[in-house]
């Protein structure tokens, strides 16, 4: 009794320093129960006649794809900071250039990528330029014949009195207005973590005209908002993937600046989101999301685990 005197006062003030010299700041969610889904169902069955995979321990961590309008050629940029183009024919690969520091850890840990870069979204505008978003350097307008970027918005520009700290997804219209998110307002994608279990909606959507060189911040208060897509229609609205919280919104572009749900709860933290030839949407599932109904017989459903964390700020301080 005496060592449980002594040790649960000491217990006490160690969670309590942890609490409140936690890095986040979360705030309490109840969302909606996510969808009961068998495991089954989310496997796809793929044969060697449809899939087929390439360029082994070559490209670490493609995140986005750009077509060339012209040769057809295909883009993409990788996790140590550089852009390649690929073959499509021939699968040949070629480094195109890189983002930041030319250093032999970049890749190799989050910790280099400030200083390597990291490009994101990125897509060939009308005049044969691949428009690159970089989670670090900002918004970047690259020649991939001669391999030389121009900077479009530079890291750490302020807007609305705030950094655009990690630059995500981008699309681009048929009027040349480029459209990029930043996921988070406090967070860079180093310590995309913290972003993720904060939950909290500090993301924004902006647009950029490259003739007049205007910024304008067309959407806030979006939760960790990633991929972008501009609809069918005439191109009237913008579709948002809103990671932490499973949603697709919509954002109308007709001068309201409306943000409306268009999908919610879904059985996945959503990623990128691009049109497809058929006139639907592809969306990109980083990890899937579903309720496990009673799997060991006691009468109790696994919930995903950031759900069931959703609604205790303190417990979330306490991970990070």
């Amino acid at each position: 009794m005496a060592i449980l005197t002594i040790l649960v006062p000491i217990l006490i003030l160690i969670i309590a320093i942890l609490i409140t010299y936690s890095p986040i700041d979360p705030s309490s969610h109840i969302l909606n129960y996510a969808p009961h889904l068998k495991p089954e169902l989310l496997t796809v069955k793929l044969t060697k006649d449809l899939v087929k995979k390439h360029f082994n321990d070559k490209l670490l961590g493609p995140e986005s794809f750009a077509r060339h309008p012209k040769t057809g050629n295909v883009f993409t940029g990788t996790a140590d900071g550089k852009i390649w183009k690929i073959d499509p024919i021939n699968f040949h690969l070629t480094e195109i250039m890189r983002i930041g520091t030319d250093d032999d850890n970049c890749g190799k840990s989050f910790q280099y990528e400030p200083i390597c870069g990291r490009p994101m979204g990125m897509k060939f505008d009308k005049n044969g330029r691949l428009i690159v978003v970089d989670a670090y350097f900002g918004l970047l307008s690259v020649n991939v014949e001669t391999q030389v970027a121009d900077v479009l918005i530079s890291r750490g520009y302020f807007k609305d009195s705030e950094p655009l700290r990690f630059l995500n997804g981008l699309d681009i219209g048929n009027d040349g207005i480029i459209y990029f998110s930043v996921s988070s307002s406090k967070w860079d994608r180093m310590h995309y973590r913290y972003a993720v279990i904060e939950m909290n909606n500090d993301g924004k959507v902006f647009s950029y005209n490259p003739v007049t060189k205007e910024l304008k911040t067309l959407a806030k208060g979006l939760y960790m908002p990633t991929g972008l897509c501009l609809t069918y229609d005439d191109q009237k609205s913008l579709l948002i993937s809103e990671m932490t919280i499973s949603r697709i919104s919509k954002l109308n572009l007709n001068g309201s600046s409306k943000v409306e749900t268009i999908a919610d709860n879904l059985p996945g933290y959503i990623d990128n989101i691009h049109r497809n030839s058929r006139g639907t949407f592809y969306l990109g599932v980083v990890v899937s999301r579903y309720t496990s109904q009673d799997p060991f017989g006691f009468g109790i459903d696994i919930v995903p685990i950031l759900d069931l964390l959703a609604p205790y700020p303190k417990i979330k301080k306490l991970m990070a």
